[in-house]
């Protein structure tokens, strides 16, 4: 029995995929598994305000964790819409933070406060007239006093910031400042200022992630699946290869005793027979022997064909005669000689009420019908019935 090949390499396939779904499965629950938690951080801005861009608190995770750090500073935040904390600020310098630039850093964009445009002057200091008359007039020059240099705008106070009602929240806190939001808006902001004239403190957003390790565990135990339906598969087949390979072999040693049981069957009778009539001649010689002290015969003339027909037939019957004194018969099977019990000797055995008969150190049974013994009650009822 032949197993194709492709059919043999299943197994091996099954159980060297459930390996790699196991070490796979293994590797994403440990050495890759990402972390439960994500925190971006920023740098100290040199602006005195620093707020969120909106979407930005719920960026990972609706629950997010908002640190200021200024050490040795008071440090205030607010929680505000986006479009009011951007109306506050006005015109006002800030730094952005945008999004994240990587799982580690806060990426910020810097809003300066704009420049004032300035005012064209005439080198005399007079602003220059629409039309000039043809011939300058004498008069006495004027003197204009400069005007007043332009100015950055004012930082409002720190107590208009927290005294607002543009905000739904504000928290204070010195040199480090935490706040927990859980499920915010996307419009809202949050906006980190110390004194309103220092740099602004440094933000740290960390969200909790929610890692659902129910497909690892789903991965592993369909690649433990997949390595015992391999073994198992293989098993089977190693069996039944096996089991053809023995039937094979057993088939082949029984042709192999019946071709010996054969040869031996067309080879024994021709030597018995041989056998047979040498010692029935040797015993018709004894016979024809003249006896001691009687006169020599004469040569027989001839024998004619009747008379060799009587002769066979004498010597038919004794070899039948002799065949019956035979008590056993040797025969050889597989290399082995075994000693069976001749017809003769199993009807004597009967005769002598045996069942069994033993020779060449094997029993064998010789047919006997036992007799049962009949109770002796049962006996005397009979008589007392007839």
């Amino acid at each position: 029995m032949k197993i194709p090949a492709r059919r043999q390499g299943i197994p091996i396939a099954l159980a060297v995929l459930g390996i790699v779904m196991v070490v796979v499965s293994a590797l994403l629950a440990t050495v890759f598994r990402p972390d439960s938690s994500v925190t971006a951080d920023s740098e100290r801005p040199d602006t005195p305000y620093f707020v969120t861009a909106p979407g930005l608190l719920g960026l990972v995770d609706s629950k997010v964790t908002v640190t200021a750090n200024a050490p040795g500073e008071s440090i205030v935040m607010v929680l505000g819409r986006g479009d009011d904390v951007e109306a506050w600020l006005a015109d006002l310098p800030y730094t952005q933070a945008t999004g994240l630039a990587s799982w580690e850093a806060i990426s910020v964009k810097v809003h300066n406060a704009p420049s004032p445009e300035p005012t064209e002057t005439d080198p005399t200091g007079e602003e220059p007239s629409e039309s000039a008359p043809s011939e300058p007039a004498a008069t006495e020059p004027e003197t204009t006093e400069p005007e007043e240099e332009a100015t950055a705008p004012e930082l409002p106070a720190l107590e208009t910031l927290t005294s607002s009602d543009m905000w739904l929240d504000v928290r204070t806190g010195e040199g480090s400042l935490r706040w927990n939001l859980t499920d915010q808006d996307d419009d809202l902001v949050i906006l980190a200022v110390t004194d309103g004239t220092a740099p602004a403190p440094e933000l740290s957003l960390t969200w909790k992630r929610d890692i659902s390790s129910a497909w690892l565990y789903a991965l592993g135990a369909t690649g433990a699946i997949l390595i015992v339906l391999g073994i198992v598969l293989y098993v089977a087949l190693r069996r039944v290869l096996l089991e053809h390979a023995r039937s094979e072999e057993a088939k082949k040693r029984r042709r192999e005793a019946v071709e010996k049981f054969k040869n031996l069957a067309n080879r024994k009778p021709a030597r018995q027979d041989a056998a047979e009539q040498k010692r029935a001649e040797e015993a018709a010689g004894d016979a024809d022997a003249p006896q001691s002290g009687a006169v020599p015969a004469v040569a027989a003339p001839a024998e004619d064909d009747a008379t060799k027909r009587r002769r066979i037939a004498v010597l038919e019957r004794q070899r039948r005669m002799l065949a019956e004194e035979r008590t056993q018969i040797e025969t050889t099977i597989d290399g082995k000689t075994h000693v069976l019990p001749s017809r003769k000797a199993i009807r004597e055995a009967r005769e002598r009420g045996e069942a069994e008969i033993s020779m060449g150190g094997q029993t064998f049974a010789t047919g006997l019908i036992p007799v049962i013994p009949r109770n002796e009650p049962e006996a005397g009822k009979e008589k007392e019935d007839e």
